[in-house]
C-alpha cells in the first residue's frame, strides 16, 4: 500500500474518479475540475476547469483520454500534449452520463440514467440502442465484441451481444441485486457484483446459457418468452458480513468501481473504506445435501413417516408436509420449489412453486382420491438445472361412488336407461305417425273449405274493385274542380302584372306575385298527395310504422304555409314539444298535418293559427291544430266525428256531404293510419288527432 501526499495538495473530496494512463500518468477529477500529475506522482502539472461536472473518465486505443460530464456531455484531451487542454466531442450535450467504456478504436459506450448509447469518434454522433431505451446504467463491462455487460438501477444484471440482443436476467429473490454497482470479473469463470446489501457471486456460463435459451426462444417466437420466464434458475452465490466482510453496504457510482488485483486480489469500494479479498481463499460451501421429509400433519394431528410413499384415508383436508434439508451456507442461498401432478403425468415448468423465507413446508388444503406425486427440488448451486429432488408418492383412498364395483352399476343403470329410452321414442314415434295421418285428413277437409273461400273471395274482390274505381273517378273529378278555381285566378292575376308594373305599383306586384306563388305551392302540395293518396288505394295499404319527431315534422309544413298566413295579416304558433314522438306512418301524418295547416292557413284571416298537445286519459298524447276564422258548417263537423266506412265513403262525396278533397284525405288517411279525429268549434276551430303508442323521449 502506498499513499501520495499529492492527494492532499488536490483536496481528493471527490473520490470518484481517477485514472493511470498508459504512459503512468495520473488524472484525476474533482467535481468540474481535471488534474494531470507527473509520472513520480509528486507534482500537479495540468489543471483545467469544464462548466459540468465530470463523472466518467477512460482511456482508448488511439491514446485520447475522454471525459463524461453531467450536462455537457463528452471531452476528449490528448494526454502526449501537454499544452493542449479538453476539447468538447459535438455541439448535442448528452445529458446525465453514468458509465464510459470503450466498444472499438472508434466507438465509446456511453451509459446514462436513459438508456446505452454508441458514439461514433469519426463522425461525432450518438446513437441510443433501442433495446435499453430508459435504463439507468451503472456500469459497462465489454468482455468482447460480442458480449457488453451491464448493471442498471432496477433491473440487476444485464448483457447485449454483437445483435443488440438485451438478456434480463432474473434477480433474486429479496431484489438485492436491484441496486448493483458493477461486475468484477475474477478470471475464474465468475462476477463479482457488489450491492447495496452484501455481495454476489455469479457464474457466467450459466448467464451466457440463460442468455442463449432466451434469445433462441424470443427468434422462435415461443409462448412469450418475456424476462424471468424461461424455464431454468439461476443461481446466485451470496456473500455476507458473516464470513468476515466488514461490511454488507459497498458503494457505486464511480469509475472504476472495482478492480481485481495481479495477485487475484479484488477491491471494492464501500462505505467503511475498500474491501479486499481474494476470491479462491473465502466460503465456497454449497447448498448441497439430501431433501428430508420430517413429518406430516393431517387436519391437525401428525401422521407417520414410512418410506417415499404415504396414504391417506377418503377426503384429506388441511395436508402439511415438513422438509428440511442440510446447508453449512447462508440460508438466503438456499432455493427449494415444489410440483405435485397426478402419478404418471409429466412435470411442467409452471408446475414449480417455489418455499420461501426458510419454510419448507408444502401446504395442501385437499387432495382427491387417486395417486399423486410430489416433487420437492432443491438448487445444489451453480450450473443449470444443478438439483437434488425428493419424490414422495401420495395415495388417497377411493371415494364409494369410484369404486369398481359403483363404476359397474352406474354402466348397468346407463344401458338399462338407454334401451328403455330406445323403446319408449319408438312408441313415441308409431303413435305420432297416427296423429299425423290424422292431422293429414283435417288438412284435407281444410284445404276443401279454404278453395270455397277462395272463390267466395274473388267475388268480393270484383266489388271491391269496383268500388275503388269508382271512387277515383270521383277524386279525378274533385281535383279538377279545386284545381280550377285557383289556376283561373292565377290567370287573372298574371295579366294584371303587366298593368301594376306600367303604373310603377310594385308593391302590390311583389304581393300579388307572392300570392301567385303560395298558391303554386299549395297547388304542387295538394296534387302531391293526393297522387301518394291514390297510390296507397292502388297499390293496397302498405304502411310503416315508427317512431316520428311531431315538433320537427310541424316546423317541416310550417315553412311551407309561412308566406301565406303571414299574407293574410295572421300568426302561427308550433308549442308541441321538441322531444315529443308518435307511432305512426311517416308519409300518412305528413298528409295529414299538410291539409289541416293548409285549410287553417287558408281561412284564417287576421287571426292565429297555434299547434300544441295535451295528454289524454289512457296516458296517451293528444295533437291539438287549432285556428280562428271561417268555421266548419255543423254538418262537415259531424261527418269528420263519425266513422266513414268503406261502404259510404262514396255515397258521401256524391252527395257532397263531406266537401273539399282536403278533409277527404284527412278522414280516409287517418282511418288508415289508426289515428282518431275530433273535431270542435267554438270561436275557435280546432282539430283533434289522437296518437296510440305516443311516447316521450330525450
Amino acid at each position: 500500500e502506498k499513499r501520495l501526499p499529492i492527494f492532499q495538495t488536490i483536496d481528493q473530496a471527490d473520490k470518484q474518479g481517477i485514472l493511470e494512463d498508459e504512459n503512468g500518468t495520473i488524472w484525476v477529477k474533482k467535481y468540474e475540475e481535471l488534474f494531470r500529475l507527473d509520472k513520480n506522482h509528486e507534482a500537479v502539472t495540468g489543471r483545467w476547469r469544464l462548466i459540468s461536472e465530470i463523472r466518467s473518465m477512460i482511456q482508448v486505443q488511439e491514446g485520447k483520454i475522454w471525459l463524461a460530464t453531467i450536462d455537457q456531455g463528452l471531452y476528449s484531451i490528448d494526454p502526449s500534449n501537454s499544452e493542449s487542454g479538453p476539447k468538447r466531442f459535438n455541439k448535442d450535450s448528452l445529458k446525465n452520463i453514468t458509465y464510459l467504456d470503450s466498444y472499438s478504436s472508434k466507438e465509446l459506450l456511453v451509459g446514462t440514467t436513459s438508456g446505452l448509447y454508441k458514439a461514433d469518434l469519426t463522425k461525432k454522433k450518438y446513437r441510443l440502442i433501442e433495446s435499453t431505451r430508459g435504463l439507468s446504467i451503472k456500469s459497462i463491462y465489454k468482455s468482447s465484441q460480442d458480449q457488453v455487460w451491464l448493471t442498471a438501477k432496477g433491473k440487476g444484471v444485464l448483457l447485449m451481444d454483437k445483435d443488440e440482443f438485451l438478456t434480463t436476467f432474473p434477480i433474486d429473490r429479496n431484489r438485492y441485486l436491484a441496486s448493483p454497482h458493477c461486475m468484477i470479473n475474477d478470471g475464474l469463470g465468475y462476477f463479482w457484483v457488489p450491492t447495496n446489501r452484501g455481495l454476489f457471486q455469479i457464474a457466467i456460463q450459466d448467464l451466457l446459457h440463460y442468455s442463449k435459451l432466451l434469445k433462441s426462444a424470443t427468434q422462435n417466437k415461443l409462448s412469450a418468452p418475456l424476462n424471468n420466464s424461461l424455464p431454468i434458475e439461476l443461481f446466485y452465490k451470496y456473500h455476507t458480513m458473516e464470513e468476515g466482510f466488514t461490511t454488507n453496504e459497498f458503494n457505486g457510482g464511480c469509475q472504476p468501481c472495482g478492480l481485481k488485483m495481479k495477485n487475484g486480489t479484488i477491491s471494492l469500494p464501500s462505505l467503511n473504506g475498500f474491501v479486499w479479498f481474494h476470491p479462491v481463499k473465502i466460503n465456497h460451501y454449497m447448498p448441497k445435501g439430501d431433501i428430508i421429509l420430517d413429518k406430516i400433519e393431517l387436519n391437525g394431528k401428525f401422521a407417520p413417516v414410512s418410506g417415499d410413499t404415504v396414504r391417506f384415508t377418503t377426503d384429506p383436508k388441511n395436508i402439511n408436509l415438513y422438509f428440511s434439508t442440510a446447508n453449512a451456507d447462508n440460508d438466503y442461498n438456499l432455493r427449494l420449489s415444489y410440483a405435485l401432478v397426478a402419478h404418471g403425468d409429466a412435470v411442467k415448468s409452471t408446475d414449480w412453486f417455489r418455499l420461501e423465507n426458510g419454510d419448507f413446508t408444502v401446504r395442501l388444503s385437499s387432495l382427491r382420491s387417486g395417486g399423486h406425486t410430489l416433487q420437492v427440488r432443491k438448487l445444489n448451486g451453480f450450473g443449470i438445472n444443478n438439483y437434488s429432488v425428493k419424490k414422495l408418492y401420495i395415495v388417497v383412498a377411493q371415494k364409494w361412488y369410484e369404486t369398481a364395483w359403483a363404476i359397474f352399476l352406474f354402466i348397468f343403470l346407463f344401458v338399462l336407461f338407454f334401451l328403455l329410452s330406445i323403446f319408449y321414442y319408438n312408441r313415441y314415434r308409431l303413435s305420432g305417425i297416427a296423429e299425423e295421418n290424422r292431422r293429414l285428413e283435417e288438412l284435407i277437409e281444410k284445404r276443401t273449405e279454404t278453395l270455397n273461400q277462395a272463390l267466395q273471395t274473388v267475388e268480393e274482390s270484383k266489388m271491391d274493385m269496383r268500388k275503388q274505381i269508382h271512387l277515383l273517378s270521383r277524386l279525378v273529378t274533385s281535383i279538377s274542380h279545386d284545381i280550377q278555381s285557383p289556376l283561373r285566378y292565377i290567370g287573372f292575376a298574371s295579366k294584371t302584372i303587366p298593368d301594376m308594373i306600367a303604373k310603377n305599383q310594385l308593391e302590390k306586384t311583389v304581393s300579388l306575385g307572392a300570392t301567385i306563388s303560395d298558391l303554386s305551392d299549395r297547388m304542387s302540395g295538394m296534387l302531391r298527395d293526393t297522387l301518394d293518396f291514390i297510390k296507397v288505394e292502388v297499390y293496397g295499404k302498405r304502411l310503416h310504422f315508427e317512431y316520428l319527431n311531431l315538433a320537427e315534422l310541424i316546423d317541416t309544413k310550417l315553412e311551407i304555409f309561412k308566406v301565406g298566413i303571414e299574407l293574410n295579416g295572421s300568426s302561427f304558433i308550433n308549442n308541441v314539444p321538441l322531444s315529443l314522438t308518435a307511432y305512426s306512418d311517416y308519409h300518412f301524418l305528413s298528409i295529414i298535418i299538410h291539409n289541416l295547416l293548409d285549410n287553417a292557413a287558408k281561412y284564417t284571416y287576421n287571426g292565429h293559427i297555434r299547434i300544441y298537445t295535451q295528454a289524454t286519459n289512457d296516458e296517451g298524447v293528444e295533437l291539438i291544430i287549432s285556428n280562428t276564422g271561417t268555421g266548419l258548417s255543423n254538418e262537415m263537423i259531424k261527418n269528420m266525428n263519425m266513422p266513414i266506412l268503406n261502404e259510404n265513403l262514396e255515397d258521401l262525396v256524391e252527395e257532397g256531404r263531406l266537401a273539399g278533397l282536403g278533409l277527404l284525405i284527412v278522414k280516409e288517411m287517418a282511418e288508415l293510419a289508426d289515428i282518431t279525429i275530433k273535431v270542435t268549434q267554438t270561436d275557435v276551430t280546432s282539430f283533434h288527432l289522437f296518437f296510440k303508442g305516443v311516447s316521450k323521449s330525450a
